[in-house]
């Protein structure tokens, strides 16, 4: 594995630690949030 992509609902608060750990072993982390939305009509 030399890429890995991060997602998580409503959060990004994993990303420093796994770009942390992912850089021990040479691998790249590609960031990224789910956002929860609703929709309303006006």
């Amino acid at each position: 594995v030399k890429v890995l992509a991060l997602t998580d609902h409503d959060t990004m608060a994993g990303i420093p630690e796994a770009v942390e750990s992912a850089r021990k072993y040479g691998i790249k982390i590609i960031p990224g949030v789910e956002i929860s939305t609703m929709f309303s009509p006006r």
